[in-house]
């Protein structure tokens, strides 16, 4: 997936080219488009759509795979949520998909937040979130203070992990909820540089298209 990204993104790549070709004949778009040409920016890319493509044919359900494949013939890959799986390294490139919003929408219309956030248990994160939707100010740190819902072991929202049971899962292998078994494949140090590394001016691209900075590094 690493390489049809770095291909599919490069400047004037198919990315590019083909998202261009789609949307350049609407008004709007052309605007766009025009303007972060005029100013030096990429063009926007529809990522699903036209770095993954479709189905090459009964073996090979992605392009991106078709080294691997041949590579393992004795293999079969079995994809019920091919989308999911597809992207896992794309579905993390937050600035492509949110670009479009902000070529169609005003900034301030939009509220970008980085979800550790809303970990702070002042809850202050929570309730500008909350002033934004319109809601009034409330203070959350009773709510957030109790931990987080929807993790670990606790599925749903009826029952919290406390914050000392959150960071014990985050820090056991295999990461929050879960353990190391043999079905999954530890990331092996250089490849977990190589994507970081990858992501980095995504994310700075992002950071200055929103004004806020998220603690990814």
């Amino acid at each position: 997936e690493l390489k049809n990204l770095r291909d599919c993104l490069k400047p004037g790549g198919r990315g590019e080219i083909a998202a261009r070709a789609s949307w350049y004949r609407h008004d709007w778009a052309k605007a766009e488009y025009d303007r972060r040409e005029n100013e030096g920016l990429p063009g926007l890319i529809e990522l699903d759509k036209h770095c993954y493509g479709n189905t090459v044919n009964s073996k090979v359900p992605r392009a991106q795979w078709t080294e691997l494949i041949a590579q393992n013939p004795d293999k079969i890959i079995n994809l019920p949520n091919i989308h999911l799986v597809q992207s896992l390294i794309g579905r993390s490139l937050y600035t492509l998909p949110l670009e479009w919003w902000y070529a169609n929408f005003q900034s301030e219309d939009i509220y970008f937040v980085c979800t550790e956030e809303l970990r702070d248990v002042t809850g202050e994160p929570v309730n500008k979130l909350g002033q934004f939707l319109g809601l009034p100010s409330y203070n959350f740190s009773d709510v957030v203070g109790e931990g987080m819902y929807n993790v670990g072991f606790n599925q749903g929202y009826d029952k919290s992990t406390s914050w000392e049971d959150v960071e014990k899962e985050e820090n056991a292998e295999g990461g929050l909820g879960r353990r190391l078994d043999k079905s999954e494949i530890p990331l092996p140090d250089d490849l977990r540089e190589e994507i970081m590394i990858f992501f980095k001016p995504y994310n700075e691209r992002l950071f200055k298209r929103t004004g806020r900075r998220c603690n990814w590094d």
